[in-house]
C-alpha cells in the first residue's frame, strides 16, 4: 500500500511505500527512488562464498599414458630397416619414462582410491610393449646382418 509523504525540504508529495523500516531520508531524494535499493523483509543479507572443490587427479598416470602413446606411435616404426634405427632411438626414452611414471602412477592410484589406475596401467603396458618391440627388432637386425661363420679357422 502506498501513501503520500511530504518531503521536509521540497514540500512536494512523493509516493513512498508504507514499510516500517523505510525512513524518509533513505527513500526520498527529491522524489527519485530509482537509486535506493529495496530492503529485504528478512533483514540484511549475507554474501556466502563457496569454495569449489576439485576432485583429486593422478598426474603421474596421465603422464604415463601420454608417454606410452607417444612411445608406441614412434616405436612401431622400428621394424623398418633404416627408419627403424631413428625410430628406436626416439621411442626408447618415452617408453622407459612411461614405465617409470606408470609404476609411480599405480602406487599413487592406490592411495587416491583407484583414480587414474587404468591410465597408469595402460601407460606402463604401452611403454613395456614399445621397449619389447625395440629390443626384439634390434636383436633381429643384429642377427640378420652379422655373418654367421661356419668355417673353421686354420692357420
Amino acid at each position: 500500500m502506498l501513501r503520500a509523504r511530504v518531503h521536509p525540504e521540497s514540500r512536494h508529495l512523493s509516493p513512498v511505500p508504507a514499510l516500517p523500516w523505510l525512513t524518509a531520508a533513505s527513500a526520498c531524494h527529491n522524489g527519485d527512488m530509482s537509486n535506493t535499493p529495496e530492503p529485504s523483509p528478512y533483514g540484511p543479507s549475507q554474501t556466502v562464498y563457496q569454495q569449489v572443490v576439485r576432485p583429486p587427479s593422478n598426474g603421474m598416470a596421465v603422464t604415463a599414458l601420454v608417454l606410452g602413446i607417444v612411445a608406441i606411435t614412434v616405436g612401431v616404426w622400428s621394424i623398418i630397416p633404416v627408419l627403424g634405427l631413428v625410430a628406436a632411438f626416439f621411442a626408447f626414452v618415452p617408453g622407459v619414462l612411461a614405465i617409470i611414471f606408470g609404476a609411480i602412477g599405480r602406487t599413487r592410484a592406490k592411495t587416491l582410491g583407484g583414480i587414474g589406475g587404468g591410465q597408469a596401467l595402460t601407460g606402463l603396458v604401452l611403454g613395456a610393449v614399445t621397449i619389447g618391440i625395440i629390443v626384439l627388432t634390434t636383436i633381429a637386425w643384429i642377427l640378420l646382418t652379422v655373418p654367421v661363420s661356419t668355417a673353421s679357422y686354420s692357420v
